[in-house]
């Protein structure tokens, strides 16, 4: 008599791994209120589906709404230091016209995903303590004893 035995050894070998989330968005957020000239601080935080990214090191490009500010744009490498977070420096230029106000915005967006972006919106307020020079405006020819409109603008 003759006997047969069949074996199957099944070996399982399993791992965990941690599965980082690209960030998929950008908290910025800046002061509700500016002023021209002044610096300010803002923050860019990287979200993903969990919340915060803190293992974001990817870069992003910030620009702003302002044409005239020297502040922007740039790009920023996350490092892992930053866990995701981090802040910067930056000076408005341009208010609204005369003694008026301006929103200004602040964006930022993944180099390598640009669907994953935010902004933030500051009101910009003019600030008289940088004023360098004031520009008339009147009508051509004035006469003598005439009244006449004159209109003062200031540089800054």
């Amino acid at each position: 008599m003759e006997r047969t035995m069949k074996c199957v050894l099944v070996v399982a070998m399993c791992s965990l791994a941690s599965i980082a989330r690209a960030a998929t968005a950008f908290d910025v957020a800046v002061p509700a209120q500016t002023f021209t000239g002044s610096p300010f601080n803002f923050t860019i935080t990287a979200r993903n589906g969990a919340g915060v990214d803190s293992a974001y090191t990817g870069t992003v490009h910030v620009t702003s709404s302002d044409a005239g500010s020297p502040s922007f744009p740039f790009d920023y490498t996350f490092t892992p230091a930053d866990a995701g977070t981090h802040t910067f420096s930056a000076t408005f230029a341009t208010s609204g016209s005369g003694f008026d106000t301006a929103n200004q915005n602040v964006s930022a967006r993944d180099l390598s995903n640009a669907s994953a972006n935010g902004s933030g919106v500051s009101t910009v307020k003019w600030n008289p303590s940088i004023v360098r020079g004031f520009t008339f405006q009147h009508p051509d020819p004035v006469t003598r004893t005439q009244p006449f409109n004159l209109t003062v603008y200031t540089r800054n």
